[in-house]
C-alpha cells in the first residue's frame, strides 16, 4: 500500500555504527517521508520497523484504539504522550537504539 507521506522506501540488511562496526542494527528498512511541524513540512531519513500483532482481544484492539485516538498515521517524539500510546513498551528501546545506530532523527 502507498502512503500519501513516503516518498520512498528502501530494503536494507545490517547497518553498522561507522565508528564502532561491531554495533548495529537490522531495521525492516528505511525511508523518506514528509514530516509536519508547526504547519511546515519538510522530509527526513527514517528507520522503518514493522511489527505482527495477532491478539485480537488484546494488541489488535490496542492498536485500534491508538488509531482512534491519535489517527493511522501519528507522528510522535520520543517519550510523548502519542510515543508512549503508541510504542509497546517492548520495542521502545529497540527504536532508540536504531536511531542512534543510523543517525536519523525519525523512526
Amino acid at each position: 500500500e502507498s502512503l500519501e507521506w513516503v516518498d520512498v522506501f528502501f530494503d536494507c540488511g545490517l547497518i553498522e555504527l561507522s565508528s564502532h562496526p561491531h554495533i548495529g542494527v537490522s531495521p525492516d528498512g528505511f525511508a523518506i517521508v514528509t514530516v509536519r511541524n508547526d504547519g511546515l513540512e519538510t522530509k527526513a531519513t527514517a528507520v522503518v520497523e514493522m511489527k505482527t500483532r495477532l491478539m485480537e482481544a488484546t494488541t489488535i484492539k490496542k492498536a485500534t484504539d491508538m488509531a482512534n485516538k491519535h489517527g493511522v498515521h501519528a507522528q510522535c517524539v520520543y517519550g510523548d504522550r502519542v510515543f508512549k500510546d503508541c510504542v509497546p513498551n517492548d520495542n521502545r528501546l529497540q527504536v532508540m537504539h536504531q536511531a542512534y545506530i543510523t543517525g536519523f532523527g525519525w523512526s
